[in-house]
């Protein structure tokens, strides 16, 4: 396959700001044979107009394809919406506010075609981008190359979806739940699991800072807890989503002990943070035999001193304040 047809898949979601650049950079690609998803997530703000205004007046010969969902689905919703309205053999994965370099398509595509076809996944490195658009620094991704399943469960690889490209074949390994909250790793995971996947060393991409990396941290303990609850779910969902590819895939086997443990520490974790007395508490604590002494001990703490956390986030409030 000398000229792979390809899916530009921008999934967007309130970017007003930036989609227009990150729509741009697309259909700026030096790749012929490309076709351009846009999904938006039911934005509340101008990103559909945005996008509206852009395509209406693009002359180009890339193909266009819009969509927008009726109701907020979800990053991973979106996506598969996306997905499905595409007609390529690969997809490139873009994020509504990030920038892709003109050459970021073929050179991914020239990595995959220099593996005959058998790579999942190809992912570059990225330049570390403000939401200004100040360029700083190139932040280098892991070697992928070098992963295995093994290594995957014991260390997730550093990289970043919005540099992907990936095969019809692993993405339609089987249909990626809505209530996931992202699907890098779940992408990941399959590429390692079967065709492998690949680190291209050179950023094509520019990775816009912002929402949860550049947050200051929780400001109290409700705040604190709550987060908690919803990483352990996100967690849970991975691991369910995980177990089913595996199961396809057939390294059930390799995989089965460390997904059942993710799955047992975080049904834990949900239970002690939603636990209502400290007799409910101390039988979490005492009951969960295959959760690690040490992590039963650390949220048991938790739950148990709310007082003492909440005298800690003031602390902090009051010094800061002060300063």
């Amino acid at each position: 396959m000398l000229s792979p047809k390809v899916s530009a898949i921008l999934v967007t979601y309130n970017q007003a700001d930036f989609v227009q650049e990150a729509l741009q950079s697309l259909m700026d690609q030096d790749w012929d044979n490309l076709e351009i998803v846009i999904s938006d997530d039911a934005s509340t703000d101008q990103t559909w107009n945005r996008i509206c205004e852009l395509c209406e007046a693009y002359v180009g010969l890339k193909k266009l394809v819009l969509l927008r969902q009726s109701n907020n689905v979800g990053v991973v919703g979106n996506l598969n919406s996306a997905i499905a309205a595409a007609t390529g053999d690969l997809f490139m994965l873009a994020a509504g506010d990030d920038v892709s370099l003109p050459t970021r398509c073929r050179e991914s595509c020239e990595v995959w075609l220099a593996s005959n076809g058998l790579l999942d996944l190809v992912a570059t490195d990225a330049y570390d981008m403000l939401l200004d658009g100040t360029v700083l620094n190139v932040k280098p991704i892991d070697d992928l190359q070098t992963w295995t399943v093994g290594r995957w469960f014991f260390c997730r690889p550093y990289h970043f979806g919005a540099s992907h490209l990936v095969t019809r074949r692993v993405v339609e390994m089987s249909a990626m739940r809505h209530d996931l909250s992202a699907e890098d790793q779940v992408l990941m995971f399959r590429a390692i699991v079967s065709g492998g996947a690949k680190r291209l060393a050179k950023p094509l991409v520019k990775h816009r800072r912002g929402g949860v990396s550049t947050g200051s941290g929780p400001k109290s303990y409700e705040v604190k807890r709550h987060a908690l609850i919803v990483g352990a779910q996100r967690s849970m969902v991975e691991s369910e989503q995980i177990l089913t590819d595996a199961r396809i895939c057939g390294v059930l086997d390799e995989c089965r002990m460390p997904l059942e443990a993710s799955l047992q520490l975080q049904h834990f974790v949900v239970a002690m943070l939603h636990a209502a007395s400290y007799r409910e508490r101390f039988s979490l604590l005492m009951g969960a035999h295959g959760v690690p002494l040490s992590k039963r001990l650390r949220f048991y703490i938790f739950s148990s001193n709310a007082w003492l956390y909440k005298m800690k986030y003031w602390l902090r409030a009051t010094l800061q304040s002060n300063s």
